[in-house]
């Protein structure tokens, strides 16, 4: 007896198309490459602008651009990120310089404003009356927050109260960099460079003008707002 045959139809099921290994980390790469690609390019774009020069209403030169990056690389050199920090970035056993030179260079604007004396400090806008203190923070508010950075030109301009309350920064970090601070964990002769002091407040200076002064067209600062402890 012959036997039967049976065609037994197969069906042969496609595999789906997967990714290798080596394909996945090619595209892992990519797209975390494209991500930090463009937040590195909208990083740069919306940087604060570092001035040509800082000048009077009068156009005399108070700072220059040269000033603030001579005193940033100083700052880094003498490890500068292990002893207080900028903009929050560093170490936390000094002062954010950004928020102390701020705070310093409110209260001595606020001094110039009030009674033409920039050696006013927190004791004295605190004894202000109530009404006082405010209208005087108003003032002051107004002074940092208003933008006068002329890109076209490359010139950040400061009032005249601005002036001599960053004059009264200086003369406070002149001693401050060079004697140092043991509550603060601030070494002794950490500058001796009356030149390089200078510079680094610059530095501290800019940061402090970039963290107050409103970007162009925004109702916050270039570090949106940061950092809020002021006297503003």
């Amino acid at each position: 007896m012959a036997n039967p045959t049976f065609d037994i139809a197969v069906t042969v099921r496609e595999r789906p198309w997967q990714f290798s290994l080596p394909a996945w980390l090619v595209l892992i790469c990519l797209v975390t490459f494209t991500v930090l690609i463009s937040a590195g390019a909208a990083i740069y774009k919306n940087a604060p602008p570092i001035p040509a020069t800082v000048v009077s209403p009068q156009q005399e030169i108070i700072l220059t651009q040269d000033n603030i990056q001579s005193g940033q690389e100083t700052y880094l050199a003498r490890g500068g990120q292990h002893i207080g920090s900028v903009w929050g970035h560093g170490s936390y056993l000094a002062p954010d310089w950004t928020a102390d030179v701020l705070h310093r260079w409110g209260l001595a604007t606020a001094g110039v404003l009030y009674n033409s004396d920039p050696s006013f400090d927190q004791n004295d806008l605190e004894a202000l009356s109530e009404v006082d203190r405010a209208a005087l923070q108003v003032k002051v508010k107004r002074e940092f927050k208003t933008n006068r950075y002329n890109a076209d030109t490359g010139s950040l301009t400061l009032t005249p109260a601005q002036i001599q309350g960053l004059q009264q920064v200086f003369d406070d970090y002149r001693t401050l960099l060079s004697q140092g601070s043991s509550i603060h964990s601030i070494p002794s002769n950490w500058f001796t460079d009356q030149t390089e002091i200078r510079d680094v407040t610059a530095f501290f200076a800019w940061t402090a003008w970039a963290a107050s002064a409103n970007r162009p067209n925004a109702p916050f600062s270039y570090t949106a707002n940061f950092p809020p402890r002021s006297a503003l």
